[in-house]
């Protein structure tokens, strides 16, 4: 295995296990990490409030990308990177499709996260968890509809529709699963592997030195930057495939394991500890 620098870690079904609890290893091994000078990335879907729930949990002060990689900061430097908003007009389309939908429509901007339709949609989502959500009757009510990114809410067998929908309206977007029951939505160009590119330019870390370790989706465009791509055991064949290594899961601490790797430097030989797997043929 490559030499690493930067771990970039994301959150849900990673960072957290299937119930949405950090456990005592992966949060050990974090801090390990930490004081032994790794850096360290939260990259997550979540907006920058519950990425700072998190890393409150953790107690480090860390770099973030957040909202799919819209908005990357490090607060306790009182740094921002980045910021991209959606278009207005883009945005009023996509909640417009989501009302016709009956979804739940999560609004994020930078003061917070606001929550349009129907609540019984809010308990399908462990990434609620540590966000004041601002519930409102009428998104277009808000003073500014310039939104980091979109979260459209439904069961599985609705996200097909939501996507079809999305794609005929020929709007300046992009659009990922990033749960069961979510379609992330955010501005086109816009994603987790484009940010941590910025992420590591500005702290001067190759990217051949980089360590992504993810479990959706919307983490494969971190898989396709990093030198080093690590797929949770909890993650679909496809992000399975894509990766270089695969982990145990996010209930048997995955992320510990790959952190145990990028911290001891361990080659990749085909034998991993702690019951990691190659990667699938």
């Amino acid at each position: 295995m490559k030499p690493v620098r930067l771990v970039a870690v994301d959150v849900d079904g990673t960072l957290m296990d299937s119930e949405g609890r950090l456990s005592n290893p992966v949060r050990e091994a974090l801090r390990e990490a930490n004081d032994l000078g790794l850096q360290l990335a939260i990259v997550s879907g979540r907006n920058y409030q519950g990425v700072n729930y998190i890393m409150n949990q953790l107690g480090l002060e860390l770099w973030f990308i957040s909202s799919n990689g819209a908005y990357t900061a490090n607060l306790h430097l009182g740094k921002v990177l980045a910021r991209h908003f959606l278009k207005r007009k883009d945005a009023e389309t996509v909640i417009r499709i989501g009302r016709s939908l009956n979804a739940g429509i999560f609004f994020e901007r930078e003061d917070g996260v606001y929550w349009e339709g129907p609540k019984f949609h809010l308990v399908k989502l462990n990434s609620v968890k540590g966000i004041p959500l601002k519930v409102t009757e009428d998104l277009f009510q808000l003073e500014s509809s310039r939104p980091l990114k979109i979260t459209l809410v439904g069961e599985p067998e609705d996200l097909p529709r939501f996507f079809t929908e999305l794609s005929a309206c020929n709007l300046e977007i992009d659009v990922v699963q990033s749960t069961d029951h979510s379609l992330e939505v955010n501005r086109k160009g816009v994603n987790k592997g484009k940010a941590l590119k910025r992420l590591a330019d500005y702290l001067e870390i190759p990217l051949a030195e980089v360590m992504a370790v993810g479990d959706g989706e919307n983490d494969l465009s971190m898989f396709k930057v990093a030198g080093t791509s690590v797929a949770m055991g909890n993650a679909s064949p496809e992000v399975q495939q894509a990766a270089d290594l695969v982990a145990p899961t996010n209930d048997e601490d995955g992320l510990a394991w790959a952190l145990d790797l990028a911290m001891d430097g361990i080659q990749n030989t085909g034998a991993y500890p702690k019951g990691g797997l190659e990667r699938m043929p």
